[in-house]
């Protein structure tokens, strides 16, 4: 074996200096390197002008829902023409009611068209309209909606999903959607969507330069995939515009680069009557829902006489956004800022009269009843998130959370729209207020809850929903009885997709039906039932077992409220041997259930 020789250091070789090459940089050879305070092309334009330059009839136009400013121009340039544009949207409600009311699309593509305060409900307006056929509407979940415009930006063509397989939406989207034996697991099947792309879309942002690069804060919602497809751009308005120096020291905020917008119009509350919540972003204040003018379009939209005044009102009359904000007047824009602040909730809950009477209502037992069942799933499956859906079931998912908070035991929240880990603060029942943004652990998009943390393959999520009609099997319909549209998908079909569903629906025999007239939410993830009435459970089988009843203030046997439950159920209702009565709310759970619905939009009188 030979020697082993040690390897010597290397040594360097000394630079040699020269005076070129200690002489300092002449400063005008970095010139070419300094950053500008503006940059690119300016696109800042009036909403009337970005309207007129962009928009052209037989468009399909994407927008989110606090786009309105761009909304009601497009709704005062085109008003008394047939200009017969498709509209895709993830929610139709608010302005974006006054041009379908005004005939300007001949098609919806949409996931949702429902009233959203002091709960969500039907628009008699869209009702009328799909009855008399003259509008057509392209039914989707939420989250399908967004993978189509998704495949759409990236140019694939198509997007697999798990969403909306099982489902009626399946059958009448056949052009658009298929399944497909998935090509890596012979043993699974997989949903195939086509991609989808607007002409253009229609925004509102927190913050754009001039040429365009934008600062959208979250929950996203659907307000990134739309305005990534449009083939010619986004249109967008802001509540401030800034440098190009503010973009680059906030650059994690921008959502929409400048190459993909047309044009940039500066519109201070611009989303209203929608909220702003602001997190990261001190330089621009936060604004809250508009609640009372909602409830009075919503009211208008009631009739086409009514509908007529408040469109002429509201936005013929107003010739610009700046006049819109003049009639809504300084002191009411002031207040809603006020009510954006991010504690503000505490003041006006203060304000509120709360009963401590140990009396209940029928719907706060439901809710009750709802909290405690979702409460053993969690403990018995080990589920680590609940997913809330609106009204009596976003309650139950509430509750059920508090009461875990309050003894200790953790379970995370997450809503559709894009909120994870929040806490909902109370006298704030409505799901999608911006009161609730500052008090979640993460903001992302629709897309993202549902598909991964909702329904991804490492889920482990139970899903509260609400129904307006639900069958024997489970499956659900929010979508159409006959001719009659009620609200459509939403996100409901994709929370079907957690581990475990658990439905909340006041029990009256034309909603608990034999077969549901669609499906918007197929059943067999629905485990569990609750109504004002009793628990029902499968079992060892795929149809609904009565297990237990509710308690009530009047003295009745057991066996009558089983008689009860029966005659108001549309099937031949199983009934368990050992049907248990549950027991009353306890004050704790209705000083907070109260609290959480502090006028009482759900829980009744």
């Amino acid at each position: 074996m030979g020697d082993v020789v040690s390897a010597a250091p290397l040594e360097r070789t000394p630079m040699l200096h020269s005076e070129s090459q200690t002489k300092d940089v002449d400063p005008h050879l970095l010139d070419p390197f300094r950053l500008n305070a503006d940059e690119g092309l300016d696109k800042v334009v009036s909403v009337k002008e970005a309207v007129a330059n962009n928009v052209r009839p037989g468009m399909a136009i994407h927008f989110s829902k606090e786009a309105g400013a761009l909304i009601r121009e497009l709704s005062r340039q085109f008003w008394g023409t047939h200009p017969e544009f498709t509209f895709i949207a993830y929610i139709v409600v608010n302005h974006s009611l006054v041009p379908i009311y005004g005939r300007l699309a001949k098609k919806l593509i949409a996931s949702n068209c429902t009233h959203i305060y002091p709960s969500p409900g039907p628009i008699k307006i869209i009702q009328q309209l799909y009855k008399q056929k003259e509008i057509q509407i392209e039914n989707w979940s939420l989250c399908s909606l967004q993978q189509r415009l998704m495949a759409g930006a990236m140019g694939v063509g198509f997007m697999p999903t798990r969403s909306i397989i099982g489902s009626s939406m399946a059958k009448e989207n056949q052009d658009s959607f298929m399944e497909i034996d998935n090509p890596f697991n012979t043993d699974g099947k997989v949903g195939i969507l086509s991609a989808l792309q607007p002409d253009v879309s229609f925004i509102h942002g927190w913050a754009a330069d001039r040429n365009g690069n934008t600062i959208i804060l979250g929950p996203y919602d659907e307000s990134l995939w739309g305005p990534r497809a449009s083939r010619n751009g986004v249109m967008v308005t802001v509540e401030k515009l800034v440098s190009t120096e503010f973009i680059r020291q906030h650059s994690h905020l921008v959502k929409l680069p400048g190459h993909m917008v047309k044009s940039v119009s500066v519109a201070p509350f611009g989303a209203h009557p929608w909220g702003l919540g602001n997190h990261g972003l001190p330089e621009i204040d936060a604004y809250k829902e508009d609640y009372d003018f909602m409830d009075t379009m919503r009211r208008a939209s009631d009739s086409p006489v009514s509908f007529d005044a408040f469109v002429k009102e509201w936005v013929l009359e107003p010739s610009s956004h700046e006049d819109y904000l003049h009639k809504l007047g300084e002191q009411r824009l002031s207040h809603l800022q006020e009510l954006g602040k991010p504690r503000a909730w505490e003041e006006e809950i203060k304000k509120a009269t709360i009963s401590l009477a140990e009396t209940f209502t029928t719907s706060e037992i439901m809710v009750v009843a709802a909290a405690r069942q979702i409460q053993a799933k969690v403990r018995l499956h080990g589920y680590q998130t609940i997913l809330a859906g609106a009204g009596a079931s976003a309650l139950a998912a509430w509750l059920a959370y508090y009461l875990f908070k309050a003894h200790g035991e953790g379970v995370e929240l997450m809503m559709g729209a894009g909120l994870a880990g929040y806490a909902p603060r109370p006298g704030e029942p409505v799901i999608t207020s911006t009161v609730h943004f500052p008090a979640a652990r993460m903001l992302t998009d629709s897309t993202d809850m549902y598909s991964v943390i909702v329904g991804g393959a490492n889920n482990r999520c139970i899903s509260s929903l609400g129904a307006a009609q639900i069958d024997k099997y489970g499956n659900i319909n929010t979508t159409r009885v006959g001719n009659f549209y009620l609200m459509g998908s939403g996100g409901g079909n994709d929370a079907g997709a957690s581990q475990e569903t658990i439905a909340i629906v006041r029990q009256l025999k034309e909603r608990f039906v034999d077969k549901v007239d669609y499906i918007t939410t197929p059943g067999q993830r629905v485990k569990m039932l609750v109504s004002q009435l009793g628990v029902f459970e499968k079992l060892d089988r795929d149809e609904f077992t009565l297990t237990a009843v509710l308690p009530g203030h009047t003295p009745v046997t057991v066996a009558e409220k089983v008689e009860i439950a029966k005659k108001n159920c549309g099937w031949e209702l199983s009934v368990a041997n050992d049907v248990q009565e549950i027991t009353s709310p306890m004050v704790e759970e209705l000083k907070l259930l109260r609290l959480l619905d502090s006028d009482r939009f759900f829980i009744g009188d």
